[in-house]
């Protein structure tokens, strides 16, 4: 007999704040935890937003592509990083989800990070390839992403002096705008 175990995951506050301006094309983030060296929680709301707030063009016609590239400061398991990716776009056309016309537009992204610094007493480098794919769905008449799915696999190498390891990191993320 199969056992369905249904949790609710309790929400977990986290005292960390961000606020991003798009301007020109150019998305500025800012967090109250930028005066830390290294923090992971900040790392994650900036590829968050990189991935949320997006310089879409003025008119999305079925068919268009474009490219941009973003490249961002970030902290992998207490080590300060570096990252780029390049993302393609393409706008599939109008769509319906969950019920609701909108514009679909798909992405794909390949990403590098590198970093090299201490854990405890060990000197360690981190570097990373991947790629992966979104898919945004957009509210036809005010052009805001109403859903955002994304799947990356990334394969990662971390170095010691001692040690090598490689493992490959596999993420599914699925954003929704609440009211």
């Amino acid at each position: 007999m199969a056992h369905e175990l249904n949790e609710q995951v309790q929400p977990v506050v986290l005292h960390v704040q961000s606020s991003a301006l798009l301007a020109d094309n150019v998305l500025t983030i800012k967090s109250d935890n930028d005066a830390e060296a290294c923090s992971p929680i900040s790392s994650v709301l900036t590829m968050d937003l990189h991935n949320l707030v997006i310089p879409f063009p003025d008119s999305l016609i079925p068919g268009l592509v474009w490219k941009d590239s973003v490249t961002m400061k970030g902290c992998q398991a207490g080590i300060p990083t570096s990252s780029k990716v390049t993302r393609s776009f393409l706008v599939k056309g109008d769509t319906l989800s969950e019920g609701d016309p909108v514009v679909e537009v798909v992405r794909t992204d390949s990403a590098s990070l590198e970093g090299e610094g201490g854990l405890q007493q060990h000197r360690v480098s981190i570097q990373a390839v991947g790629s992966g794919t979104g898919t945004y769905y957009l509210d036809m008449s005010s052009g805001q992403v109403l859903r955002l799915t994304t799947d990356q696999i990334v394969n990662v190498e971390l170095t010691t002096v001692a040690n090598k390891s490689k493992f490959v990191q596999h993420a599914k993320q699925e954003f929704l705008l609440t009211p």
